[in-house]
């Protein structure tokens, strides 16, 4: 049994409310397409809806025996930049 100080039961009502809005949002899944839209790193040229393998790409690589470099590569303009 849990020995509760007088006035500590305020407490245990405030993290029971807490875990039942916890638990009903779990449960109901509030999906706001507002809040939850997908995220995308940067804006495809001429605002089409694209999705897939575009934007800029970074990769590393060795630029001399002791070094190492990082290339980024811009697909949808094709330059490559170290």
């Amino acid at each position: 049994m849990v020995s509760v100080p007088a006035g500590g039961q305020t407490v245990w009502w405030l993290l029971t409310v807490l875990l039942a809005v916890i638990a009903t949002v779990l449960i109901m899944r509030w999906d706001d397409a507002h809040l939850l839209e997908s995220a995308y790193g940067q804006a495809v040229p001429g605002g089409a809806e694209q999705l897939g393998a575009r934007g800029i790409y970074a990769f590393t690589g060795q630029l001399t025996s002791k070094s190492y470099g990082l290339f980024m590569m811009d697909v949808d303009r094709g330059t490559v930049w170290c």
